[in-house]
């Protein structure tokens, strides 16, 4: 997953760019454990501390 998000946020912002931000990141589940995601490639994503709780918050 590092390898494929560059150790980069891809948060999409609204100019169509990702966030790019390398430090403070985290993986993200894209369908959550609880609702039957899994701990797969397809499923995680890498966030920057901030789009994480935003990503949450949204939800």
């Amino acid at each position: 997953m590092n390898y494929r998000d560059q150790g980069q946020c891809q948060f999409e912002l609204e100019n169509n760019q990702i966030c790019g931000q390398s430090r403070w990141v985290e993986y993200h589940h894209i369908t959550p454990l609880a609702h039957g995601g899994q701990d797969q490639l397809e499923n995680l994503i890498t966030l920057c501390s901030e789009h994480h709780k935003q990503v949450h918050l949204i939800k």
